[in-house]
């Protein structure tokens, strides 16, 4: 009725004067609507709420995704944005901006909220077959087979990913297989997960290799080799490759510490020592 007031009218046409709105009326509207999924009434009334009201780390959460389910993308970005300002502990909050900024294609940006869920919920909602989709997208290769693994070792029965894990082998065979690959990280899990794709593939590999000062004085060498598998060894537990090396033309052990400039797949089989 006017002035804001609930009037409940009878069959004879007699009107009782309830009482006055209040924001909290739209606020549980907006619950009761959210629950049954009509979103865009949810919407309506959470904003009618937050008209007049702070909204809390809850409501912005609950309106992202109403907005979210209607494919609004850049309001319920925004959304989660003020929820997650408000509380940094909800998982999900981080779930479903992640799952906003892939289908935004910013796949970097979603990589990173993914990793806060898997941190506070790990390997839940299917969170590293998602990692590897985002990654694969953004260009981190190896990223994306680590973590369709984790994905496949958590869920095995997950067929999504193990048909993701399938792509994936093809597309990185017919890339390493093909032609030269020049590795530029210098990360010891990333160059051991390339090796690892090497071995997979039976394709040589080669590097700049780097000895210890202890041993011929730190001498500098380029290796090609076969790589076949990997080690553990020495006082430090050091993390090796091992393989076939053209120089010696025998079976060598390589600290990966100590490999930098990787080529998978290269043209020639070159090598030298200073």
């Amino acid at each position: 009725g006017a002035f804001g007031f609930f009037y409940a009218c009878n069959n004879n046409h007699y009107c009782n004067f309830t009482r006055k709105i209040q924001p909290k009326d739209f606020k549980d509207l907006a619950d009761e609507y959210y629950k049954k999924k009509y979103f865009q009434k949810a919407i309506e009334n959470f904003e009618k709420y937050l008209l007049t009201e702070s909204g809390n780390a809850e409501i912005y959460f609950k309106l992202g995704r109403s907005y979210d389910q209607k494919k609004d993308l850049q309001n319920a970005l925004l959304n989660y944005d003020k929820s997650i300002s408000k509380d940094t502990s909800n998982a999900y909050a981080y779930y479903w901006r992640g799952s906003v900024y892939y289908d935004l294609n910013k796949y970097d940006n979603s990589i990173r909220d993914w990793l806060k869920f898997n941190k506070i919920k790990p390997n839940a909602n299917s969170i590293n077959y998602w990692l590897a989709q985002a990654c694969f997208k953004f260009g981190h290769l190896v990223k994306s087979i680590e973590f369709v693994n984790q994905e496949i070792s958590v869920n095995p029965n997950n067929e999504d990913a193990v048909k993701l894990k399938h792509q994936y082998f093809l597309y990185l065979k017919s890339q390493f297989t093909t032609k030269e690959c020049n590795i530029k990280s210098s990360n010891k899990d990333t160059i051991k997960n390339y090796l690892q794709l090497a071995i997979d593939f039976n394709v040589n590999v080669k590097f700049n290799y780097h000895k210890s000062l202890q041993f011929e004085n730190g001498v500098e060498s380029l290796r090609t080799i076969k790589p076949k598998g990997f080690k553990i060894i020495g006082q430090y537990n050091s993390l090796c490759v091992f393989g076939y090396c053209y120089m010696r033309e025998e079976e060598r052990t390589f600290n990966i510490d100590r490999i930098s400039e990787l080529k998978i797949n290269p043209k020639n089989i070159e090598f030298w020592s200073e």
